[in-house]
């Protein structure tokens, strides 16, 4: 699955979450575990490293893919 392709995946169910909990904060991951165990849902344990390295690939994908601007130099 794309970079682009995950990434609209994941707004997609950021949506879907905060219709269903308006109130829900989504800014980190410790927040979406929290509020994972007051609905009772059972979650996976996140590794916060190989998420951040995940992120780290994903970027570089979606920086080859954006078109280039000309600057002053061309």
């Amino acid at each position: 699955m794309g970079a682009l392709r995950v990434s609209g995946r994941l707004a997609l169910l950021e949506s879907l979450v905060k219709g269903l909990v308006p109130e829900a904060d989504l800014l980190s991951n410790d927040e979406m575990q929290y509020l994972g165990k007051l609905l009772g849902f059972p979650l996976p344990q996140v590794d916060d490293a190989v998420v951040g390295i995940e992120r780290g690939h994903d970027k570089q994908e979606d920086e080859a893919t954006l078109p280039l601007l000309p600057d002053q130099q061309g």
